[in-house]
């Protein structure tokens, strides 16, 4: 929902179920989450945000070493993007937040925007 102010605010159910559903993936019981690069839980999780991302509509590019980018235009074209995100990947047992909260805050604002017809 929006604020009166016109601040864009983001819905934190649907943020925490996306942390909470990319948490499931290398999730070790007990002993937190593990996704270290390049491994298959990675990969699972990159194919995940993807997914996501192509359902809002984002056009999405991966690059040479593997960067994934969605983009959204807005109504301007001269002006600059702006860039959010982070990594998937993880630590040994890292916690369920680790890299994965701000790409999926970020996806959550696409998700705002598009729901509001924000350009």
């Amino acid at each position: 929902m929006a604020s009166e102010k016109g601040i864009l605010t983001v819905n934190s159910e649907r943020l925490s179920q996306s942390i909470t559903q990319m948490g499931r993936i290398g999730a070790r019981p007990g002993k937190g989450v593990t996704r270290l690069a390049l491994s298959h839980e990675d990969g699972e999780a990159r194919d995940l945000l993807v997914k996501w991302m192509k359902l809002e509509g984002l056009e999405v590019k991966i690059d040479e070493i593997g960067n994934i980018f969605g983009l959204r235009k807005g109504r301007e074209p001269n002006f600059k993007p702006v860039l959010m995100g982070s990594h998937l990947d993880t630590v040994i047992n890292a916690g369920i937040f680790d890299g994965a909260v701000g790409v999926l805050s970020a996806l959550e604002g696409i998700r705002r925007l598009n729901e509001l017809h924000r350009d």
